[in-house]
């Protein structure tokens, strides 16, 4: 059996996808039994995007000409950004295409729409490739561990970001350096304030968590970035046992949903702190499976690529037995409580860059203390005399409730013999 494809948008991960379709074509028909027939791609720029190796494939600017092409039973949305992208999803669906997308700002956005326009039964949306890459955290969610209650999902989920903090610590290079260095190995785009920022994690673990079952909001999800972080921050992290990561995290091991992204100490001991590069690692934690861990890459033209073309032959497959395989799960979300600022407790690393002077660290100590923080430790490494005006220094704090850090934070910011605010980082609990 024969099943038609077309592609929307052939940027990196476009051109990953059809590469993989048309190289594994074969392979794919000796394991499926289905040819699958990449019949049209469709870009606004397809008359400036290298082609020519798509030998009887049309060529189209018009999305449209796909959608409405009655022989196209697959559409690959892979344009990216929110529209037209969302528009082109639910009119793709609405006509009875099935939908394969990696577009995860669109799935966090309009995640009840596009569902609401597969809740016919008759079409399908797949999106393995939207958090994760080619690593299968969704399918495992969806089939593996769908027996279980997921209780916590955390991991590193942007590979431009592990790969400026892995180099950091290495390198010992500065953020800026290391982000410039990221865009022309093509880890970061020419705006990489998604990756940087913490978002792009950000729409990954909102979805990861609606696919485990919990209802989520992404108003709800806290997301911080890397750009404060700089080298030194790791010799402490090391001296105290631990490096740093960004982590995504949705936590409802205490009965109530706590999803965030930001950067942690994660133990050396830890799994997570070994991964380098690009790569992504999550770990999935069910009440009664325990963890899981699943690592690969989770961006790049080719790896994603080979996830949405396994999503695009997993519907080839339901099209061929004629949907006979298990539909898509009709989604009554376990609604538990959201957990409250106050209710993040976590112990803190605190680092402080000053100039030199009299009387710092009582003043800071005596902040802290006003608020009722119980101060772990204090630590400084010798730097030369030449460096006096901007001195690093650590302080680590008993767990403490996120906002009391914050207030007490704040209040010290006033002190004049700051270079630069505080940063403020918490430790992985585990």
């Amino acid at each position: 059996m024969e099943v038609n494809v077309g592609i929307i948008g052939f940027g990196n991960v476009g051109q990953g996808t059809a590469k993989t379709l048309i190289k594994n074509r074969s392979l794919i028909e000796k394991k499926t039994g289905i040819r699958i027939n990449l019949k049209t791609v469709a870009d606004i720029k397809i008359d400036k995007l290298p082609t020519g190796w798509l030998k009887g494939v049309k060529l189209t600017k018009s999305a449209d000409e796909i959608i409405e092409d009655e022989e196209i039973q697959i559409v690959a949305e892979l344009i990216g950004g929110i529209n037209p992208a969302k528009d082109y999803i639910i009119k793709a669906l609405k006509r009875g295409k099935k939908v394969v997308t990696a577009n995860k700002a669109v799935l966090a956005n309009y995640w009840d729409e596009i569902q609401k326009a597969c809740s016919d039964g008759k079409t399908e949306i797949k999106y393995e490739a939207s958090a994760g890459g080619v690593i299968p955290v969704i399918e495992s969610l969806e089939k593996s561990l769908v027996a279980d209650d997921i209780i916590k999902i955390y991991g590193v989920l942007n590979g431009t970001t592990n790969y400026i903090l892995s180099n950091m610590e290495e390198k010992e290079k500065p953020f800026e350096v290391l982000l410039k260095e990221a865009q022309k190995k093509g880890y970061a785009e020419a705006n990489p304030y998604s990756d940087i920022s913490g978002e792009d994690a950000a729409f990954k673990i909102f979805i990861l968590t609606l696919i485990s079952g919990k209802y989520a909001e992404f108003k709800r999800v806290h997301y911080e970035g890397i750009d404060k972080i700089m080298p030194v921050d790791f010799k402490y992290a090391h001296s105290l046992g631990y490096t740093i990561k960004l982590l995504a995290v949705s936590d409802s091991s205490d009965g109530k949903l706590d999803t965030f992204v930001r950067p942690m100490l994660v133990p050396l001991s830890h799994p997570i702190a070994t991964l380098k590069g690009s790569l992504n690692k999550v770990v999935i934690k069910g009440n009664n499976s325990g963890e899981t861990v699943y690592e690969g890459y989770g961006a790049g033209g080719i790896p994603t690529g080979v996830a949405v073309a396994s999503n695009i032959v997993s519907l080839a497959v339901d099209i061929a037995s004629k949907g006979r395989e298990v539909q898509p799960l009709k989604r009554n979300f376990q609604k538990i409580p959201f957990k409250r600022d106050e209710e993040r407790v976590f112990r803190w690393y605190i680092r402080f860059v000053v100039k030199e002077g009299v009387g710092i660290i009582h003043k800071l100590s005596g902040c802290l203390a006003r608020y009722g923080i119980s101060i772990k430790a204090i630590h400084q490494e010798e730097v030369p005399k030449a460096l006096y005006s901007k001195l690093p220094f650590v302080i680590t704090v008993h767990k403490t409730p996120e906002p009391t850090i914050k207030k007490a934070l704040k209040t010290m910011e006033k002190f004049p013999f700051l270079v630069i605010p505080p940063l403020l980082i918490p430790f992985l609990e585990v």
